[in-house]
């Protein structure tokens, strides 16, 4: 028996026809991952924002203030 490789396309096709389109993303958690990925890095992003802005509060210059980039991203 020879293996004949098989493109990605010719991958995603197949799964297709013989799962249908809605299959990963009803059954397979792919929905949950997304929304709990999402409501994640927005809290991750806001939380940064916030302690970047706090910790530039007393700066002259806000903008260019590396060390309060580094820590706030800890």
């Amino acid at each position: 028996m020879r293996v004949h490789p098989i493109g990605v396309r010719e991958n995603l096709e197949r799964i297709l026809r013989s799962e249908g389109p809605l299959h990963d993303f009803t059954y397979g958690g792919v929905t949950a991952m997304g929304l709990g990925a999402g409501s994640a890095h927005t809290v991750y992003f806001y939380v940064n924002e916030l302690y970047k802005r706090i910790m530039t509060s007393s700066v002259s210059d806000p903008t260019n203030n590396h060390t309060a980039d580094a820590v706030s991203g800890l």
